[in-house]
């Protein structure tokens, strides 16, 4: 029998689990590299690099699923603009801070089709949460938004603190 050393891998023959993005699997491949190079340069004075790799979940945004995002500084306001396509304003939720924007949505959708000998019934749902961190401080109090053509606009007031100073030279 044929002995295999630590850096014969066989994808079919690891424990694979079922993890729920894949960058958890990218996660877990350079672990393990991070592993392979640790175990082939020793000890000795060569040391492989260690990372502390960030938690995947901040990656949630990639998902296609979620609305595309841009905040614009506006010197004296922060606008939010989210892509929202196939919604309606009545099933979007934003909840406003002094730091951070959430946005989520939920749509359901039902068709039915009746003929002679065919039925046809197709229902879809589709829902997002999105929270973003503000680059400063906003009034959320006074924040206004609009939604139309499937783009959501959020303006927000700076707080006086936020807002640029300009400083002349002496």
């Amino acid at each position: 029998m044929e002995k295999k050393s630590e850096l014969d891998v066989n994808p079919a023959t690891k424990n694979k689990n079922l993890s729920a993005s894949p960058f958890d699997d990218l996660r877990s491949h350079i672990q393990e590299l991070e592993q392979r190079f640790e175990n082939l340069l020793g000890t000795g004075l060569l040391r492989a690099p260690r990372f502390n790799w960030p938690e995947w979940s901040g990656f949630d945004a990639l998902r296609a699923d979620s609305p595309k995002v841009d905040i614009i500084d506006q010197k004296t306001s922060l606008l939010v603009r989210a892509e929202i396509p196939g919604m309606k304003k009545e099933n979007i939720d934003i909840s406003v801070s002094d730091t951070t924007v959430t946005l989520k949505g939920e749509s359901k959708e039902e068709q039915k089709e009746e003929k002679d000998n065919f039925y046809r019934r197709e229902i879809s749902s589709k829902s997002f949460s999105r929270t973003l961190s503000l680059p400063c401080e906003v009034q959320s109090k006074d924040a206004k938004a609009t939604f139309e053509n499937g783009v959501l606009q959020i303006t927000l007031p700076k707080t006086e603190k936020a807002k640029a100073q300009s400083l002349k030279i002496e």
